[in-house]
């Protein structure tokens, strides 16, 4: 499934009530995959898998998604098309477990993508463990939402990234 087929599928599978990653901030993640040859991705936060889709659409053949969330749910309830499931490696436990471990095993990182808890701590343990290895694209979802934007600010001037992108809930920040 190609990225531009994978916001009319998630639109039609996801349960009425669902809010995820959909349209133009996952084609906005997809493009700047894309452009850059990303290949290696690791994010926080499954949920539904809208972001996972888009990640996994745009990733090439060879390209590897490694998602953490402490509260997986049945694969039969993620809406990642199971085309995708030889490229992706859901690990289910709190990124302040693992994160550091996945950084360092499947280093170079290409994208770090938070999308867990959104309260300023983890937040910026997350990014600060993406700039430690020197991950070059790190990015967020929710953005807007509560205090996120701050957090986000602070973290690119504490780590020299530059925001290269950003969609309406989602930005995207690159390594200077």
């Amino acid at each position: 499934m190609k990225v531009n087929e994978i916001a009319e599928y998630l639109e039609k599978k996801r349960p009425e009530t669902v809010m995820g990653l959909v349209g133009k901030d996952g084609e906005l993640l997809a493009e700047v995959i894309a452009k850059n040859n990303i290949k290696t991705i690791v994010e926080t936060g499954i949920c539904f898998g809208f972001s996972s889709a888009f990640f996994l659409a745009a990733l090439p053949a060879d390209g590897t998604l490694v998602s953490v969330e402490p509260f997986m749910k049945p694969r039969k309830d993620i809406l990642v098309p199971k085309e995708f499931d030889a490229k992706w490696l859901p690990i289910q436990n709190y990124s302040k477990n693992v994160l550091e471990a996945i950084l360092k095993t499947f280093s170079p990182v290409d994208m770090f993508f938070h999308d867990s808890d959104h309260k300023y701590e983890p937040m910026m343990f997350e990014y600060r463990l993406a700039a430690k290895y020197k991950v070059k694209f790190v990015a967020s979802d929710d953005i807007g939402a509560g205090n996120a934007g701050a957090v986000w600010n602070d973290f690119l001037k504490e780590h020299n990234y530059k925001e290269v992108a950003r969609g309406r809930r989602c930005a995207i920040a690159q390594k200077i």
